[in-house]
């Protein structure tokens, strides 16, 4: 039997309600009933969605109430009435960009042109004040009783990101200096990573939303400074995956280019500059653990490595090896993919160590 677990959305929904509903009864405003749909309307997933979506929400209860008014005036609560104000709600939303409170302005403007004649103004205004309830039910709980945390699954996100794409980027490399055929799950888990890109700018735009209207709190300014760094993160998390998918289309060409001929063991000259790829490589993902403990932890832990792949040695024992292999296509190929390689890894290096420094200025 699967186990039903109860969010912090669903908990607020019922808090909201019982709360709104509660005041209502407490007070004797009729019906009850529209200030629960009122504050379920206006609970959003985070503070500042609640509170556009509460601007909103009193924009199109004055314009239900304005129309409701003057046609309840003219033609009475007819349902030749409803209907027009109805189609007015839906036209000025829509104008407005309002489209989440079509609904209660809807049922506002029913709801006044549907009270008796007799009570008309009395119950108009019970009415109206039931709207009011509920939104600013939901905004309170929204706000104080249980304001939402987006940062630790933010968090948790870009750094699984991280993981996985340094992962990949660690094993890409050490796959094209072995001669390696590529491997399918990788691609696949590439696939993956791309599909995660927006969602994961969706949510940090969110977390930035949250400090905006938090601005004046001791949490809202951390918010601020981790929000920065998130963003800074997830650039660089992106940047990595657009050069893995660079060096998965090298990867592919190596592949199908080494097939042509045996696979012979590197030269001695050869086998030292891969070393040092492979050195520069694995320097690289270390320093990637750096930065993850340094985000989670909010502290620096362990030693930074500088990736220093590309000196006068290193060119060295490319010209031996170049002098060595003169003039052979297969040999030329190769040399052009170790200097792209040797390039990409540089600017990895250089990018990685900007954002080192920037957490370590947090």
């Amino acid at each position: 039997m699967n186990q039903i677990k109860l969010g912090g959305r669903t908990l607020k929904t019922g808090l909201a309600i019982t709360i709104a509903v509660g005041i209502c009864h407490l007070f004797g405003i009729e019906p009850a009933i529209f200030a629960a749909v009122s504050a379920v309307v206006n609970l959003q997933p985070t503070v500042y969605q609640s509170y556009i979506n509460a601007l909103q929400q009193i924009g199109i209860t004055f314009t239900g109430i304005i129309i409701g008014l003057i046609l309840a005036m003219t033609l009475g609560n007819s349902a030749v009435a409803m209907g027009i104000s109805s189609i007015l709600i839906i036209i000025i939303a829509l104008r407005l960009r309002w489209n989440s409170v079509i609904l209660i302005g809807i049922v506002t403007v029913i709801f006044i042109i549907d009270t008796q004649n007799d009570y008309f103004y009395e119950h108009a205004f019970s009415r109206i004040s039931v709207i009011f309830i509920g939104l600013i039910v939901a905004l309170f709980v929204n706000v104080f009783l249980a304001p939402p945390d987006h940062r630790k699954s933010i968090v948790d996100n870009i750094m699984k990101f991280h993981d996985d794409v340094t992962g990949i980027l660690y094993h890409k490399i050490t796959n094209i200096l072995q001669r390696m055929d590529p491997d399918e799950a990788q691609n696949h888990n590439i696939l993956e990573l791309q599909k995660q890109i927006d969602p994961l700018r969706d949510s940090l735009n969110l977390f930035k939303q949250e400090i905006r209207v938090l601005p004046y709190s001791t949490q809202a300014n951390e918010f601020h400074v981790s929000s920065q760094c998130l963003e800074d993160l997830q650039q660089f998390n992106t940047q990595l995956l657009h050069k893995i998918i660079l060096l998965s289309d090298m990867e592919q060409e190596r592949t199908k280019r080494i097939a042509t001929r045996k696979k012979l063991p590197y030269s001695n000259e050869f086998q030292r500059v891969i070393d040092r790829i492979q050195n520069a490589n694995e320097q690289i993902f270390r320093n990637s653990g750096l930065i993850h403990r340094q985000v989670l932890q909010q502290k620096l832990e362990g030693n930074w490595e500088k990736v220093s792949v590309f000196d006068d040695s290193l060119e060295l024992q490319l010209e031996a090896w170049h002098n060595e292999h003169a003039g052979d296509p297969f040999y030329m190929q190769a040399l052009m993919e170790i200097s792209i390689l040797l390039y990409e890894i540089r600017l990895i290096a250089r990018e990685q160590y900007r954002l080192f420094k920037s957490l370590a200025n947090e």
